[in-house]
């Protein structure tokens, strides 16, 4: 196998781990199911690259050893990633890179705290999972779909809190499973609903995690909301409003202060 990799392999024992460890073939098959992986390669328009297999194997390997940093270059560089993981990329580049992913998160202008409040920039990532002592209603098309005192909260850098509430306090007659999933790196994969109450209807506004990982097992099974598409979301007695831009979940209260991912300019954050 290896002598399908590229020539250039030989020098860069910064790459050398993934191509030989005797779990190379492990490591090529998980990333192939690795939804975040495919997400890659498909932005990064590398589906039928002579090296993908190549590139996957370095693509696990660089998981386990720069962990969000990578993510950031997923986003913001796909095509010097896959350089990176071609090992075209040289050391210094690829710290520069990193580097410039993490001042965009550091240099971020943070909103003063006040009494009582929570900066999101105090949050930590990997993310932290802790339950929630208000009441959390949901009501959409004048019904109340979701009402519970049980829910928990997860908490990551730059975000929102996102709730979870438990099944049991849902009413799950008005939900059904939509097609697709994606893939998160600290909870696993995702099942997405869509609910409908007399005759409306919003597509995949909520999701779960059906087999998180070890970190997230006290939400199995729960559903986080989008609060945009309801009539109205509430921590206690708080009206909430919706994380901004749309891909993310969380609830804004006057408890938390940002600035948050989601606006312009934050995709790096």
């Amino acid at each position: 196998m290896a002598s399908t990799y590229p020539p250039f392999l030989s020098s860069r024992p910064l790459l050398r781990l993934a191509s030989s460890s005797p779990l190379s073939s492990l490591m090529s098959s998980i990333s192939r199911s690795n939804p975040s992986f495919q997400s890659f390669q498909t932005v990064a328009g590398l589906q039928h690259h002579k090296h993908l297999p190549f590139v996957s194997h370095n693509y696990v390997a660089f998981v386990e050893l720069f962990g969000k940093e990578l993510c950031l270059l997923q986003q913001q560089q796909p095509r010097f990633l896959f350089e990176l993981l071609l090992g075209k990329a040289t050391r210094s580049g690829v710290h520069r890179c990193l580097c410039a992913a993490s001042r965009r998160m550091a240099t971020a202008e943070r909103e003063k705290v006040g009494a009582g409040q929570e900066s999101v920039w105090d949050y930590p990532r990997p993310p932290r999972l802790e339950p929630v002592a208000e009441r959390i209603r949901i009501v959409f098309n004048s019904l109340t779909i979701a009402d519970t005192t049980k829910a928990y909260r997860v908490l990551e850098t730059s975000h929102p809190p996102v709730y979870y509430i438990p099944p049991a306090d849902i009413n799950l007659s008005f939900l059904k499973k939509a097609g697709g999933s994606s893939f998160c790196e600290w909870k696993g994969n995702a099942t997405y609903w869509t609910l409908s109450v007399n005759g409306k209807t919003a597509e995949k506004v909520g999701w779960s995690y059906e087999n998180p990982t070890a970190g997230f097992l006290a939400i199995k099974g729960y559903i986080a909301f989008y609060a945009g598409p309801m009539d109205v979301c509430f921590v206690g007695d708080e009206k909430v409003e919706p994380q901004p831009g749309g891909f993310y979940g969380g609830w804004i209260t006057s408890r938390v202060v940002g600035p948050f991912k989601g606006v312009p300019g934050s995709w790096g954050w």
